[in-house]
């Protein structure tokens, strides 16, 4: 049941399977070309400002400062600007990581920044599409990826449904199908309530939770504690979307052990 129940990511492209960032590297790879293509428009024009200015001046007989002053000013105003970019830069590579929690990084307050540089360049540094992936506030998925993702549950029920159980495990199916859902209906694909989700589909639920929080084989997220798995599971059940009895039998009994391989490791903390 462990390995059949993601079957379905079969039918779910590699791309969004494995993306790690919330911007594909070719999307980062654009982004980074635009900066340095309007530091190099900024250095242009300064220097073309300048001397116009300077040719001005000069024919109307009122240049005063000395060259080399003009030449500085000009190289200072070029450097503040490529400073002002390469903080634009390492933002948005701060951004483009996924977070686990929403809230762990302050993403909108970044976001606004950005924004207000850019008018304060003239130019718009990212494109509104840009805008939302680095925006999201969790995970590296856009609405659109998160629901083909999410179809993975339907598929591999539909597979799972096709194979000829025995009587005894002949809700394996339906046991697959709602691994994804929570107790306060926001889970997915059929946005189920508690009542109609099967016991074995909540413990799996957990189960895989943890799984997913602390493998270190997921491209697109860096591995958790198992302590900070835990306690995000507890903010999960506080929250109404887990079995908190489940939970608590879930660490009591120390099943993450099984989750973990049998690894040996601390074992976390009931919050």
């Amino acid at each position: 049941m462990q390995i059949l129940h993601d079957f379905g990511k079969i039918g779910v492209r590699e791309s969004v399977l494995s993306k790690q960032l919330k911007l594909y590297p070719h999307e980062m790879e654009t982004i980074l070309n635009r900066l340095e293509t309007a530091r190099a428009k900024q250095e242009m024009l300064t220097w073309k400002n300048k001397t116009e200015e300077l040719i001005d001046l000069i024919e109307n007989k009122k240049a005063s400062d000395s060259p080399r002053l003009h030449v500085a000013n000009v190289v200072q105003k070029i450097d503040d600007f490529a400073k002002q970019l390469q903080q634009v830069r390492l933002s948005i590579v701060k951004a483009n990581q996924p977070q686990v929690i929403a809230g762990d990084f302050d993403i909108i307050s970044l976001m606004t920044w950005i924004n207000q540089t850019s008018r304060e360049l003239e130019q718009a540094l990212l494109t509104p599409d840009e805008i939302v992936k680095l925006s999201l506030p969790k995970g590296t998925l856009t609405e659109a990826e998160r629901k083909e993702i999410e179809s993975h549950v339907t598929h591999s029920y539909h597979f799972l449904r096709q194979i000829a159980w025995t009587e005894d495990l002949g809700g394996v199916p339906d046991i697959a199908y709602s691994h994804h859902e929570k107790m306060d209906g926001s889970g997915y694909p059929r946005g189920l309530f508690a009542e109609h989700i099967p016991l074995q589909s909540k413990l799996m639920t957990i189960a895989d939770i943890y799984d997913a929080l602390t493998s270190m084989d997921r491209p697109y997220k860096p591995a958790v504690t198992p302590e900070r798995a835990i306690d995000i599971l507890h903010m999960e059940a506080r929250g109404g979307k887990l079995d908190l009895d489940l939970l608590k039998i879930f660490v009591e009994a120390e099943v993450w052990r099984a989750a973990l391989g049998m690894r040996s490791q601390k074992p976390p903390s009931a919050a």
